[in-house]
């Protein structure tokens, strides 16, 4: 381990996380495996949960623990609560127990692995846009 060079809440770290995991939800090694299709989904909603934590802690400098997509997102005050789009959360969030844990629901399809990705992009990339628009690049 590095010793820990890094706050843990800083904003921008959190959402680096979030990138990573939306990675690894996008390039799974066996895309026809039933395995690469439940990781797809679990990275997909790690990837959503960690953008709005990013989100929360820019905004609020903190977040509660929690593992609830649209709860997390009610903590957001005015006006960034609207800026996580909520269609799609409450089925990702389903992803954090059903893609790690055997159950009595079904396995995930290569179709809801493919819709919790582009959930969890679109709420990237609404996060990251807050971001890139808190703290411009300077040309």
């Amino acid at each position: 381990m590095n010793g820990g060079d890094s706050d843990p809440t800083e904003p921008q770290r959190w959402l680096r996380y979030a990138e990573d995991e939306l990675q690894l939800a996008t390039m799974p090694s066996a895309p026809s495996s039933i395995a690469a299709v439940r990781e797809s989904c679990w990275h997909s909603q790690q990837a959503a949960e960690k953008a709005i934590k990013a989100l929360l802690l820019l905004t609020t400098g903190r977040f509660e623990r929690s593992h609830q997509l649209n709860e997390l997102a009610d903590l957001l005050p005015e006006p960034w609560l609207g800026q996580i789009p909520r269609q799609g959360l409450l089925r990702l969030n389903a992803w954090y127990i059903e893609s790690r844990y055997p159950g009595d629901y079904p396995e995930p399809t290569s179709t809801e692995a493919l819709n919790a990705i582009t959930t969890a992009r679109t709420v990237y990339d609404a996060v990251a846009t807050v971001f890139a628009e808190a703290n411009p690049v300077a040309e």
